[in-house]
């Protein structure tokens, strides 16, 4: 398996606050990093695992030969070295990353 796609919360209706808040009390080593509506990222990628949290908006990630869609309260983590590529959804989209 190239990711491994999660929910951080349960609550649909997420804010940023709530994963702010989750992410101090776990210890991670954040940057925050936003992209406007449709916003092509071109393709990366990290010599560690990334973790990617979207906290508003939605983006979608092209990896392994998949899209895989990320809504607030979505988390993915990719393996180190795995080519991908994101796509800012219909509002943009606002994420908190860490490398591990």
């Amino acid at each position: 398996m190239h990711y491994k796609k999660y929910r951080w919360s349960k609550d649909y209706e997420a804010a940023e606050e709530e994963l702010e808040l989750l992410l101090e009390h776990l210890g991670h080593k954040l940057s925050r990093w936003e992209a406007v509506a449709y916003e092509a990222l071109p393709p990366q990628q990290q010599p560690a695992a990334r973790q990617l949290w979207c906290a508003e908006g939605s983006l979608q990630l092209a990896i392994a030969g998949q899209t895989v869609s990320l809504q607030p309260g979505d988390a993915i983590t990719i393996e180190p070295n795995e080519v991908h590529s994101i796509l800012a959804g219909v509002a943009g989209c606002v994420c908190y990353e860490a490398l591990e």
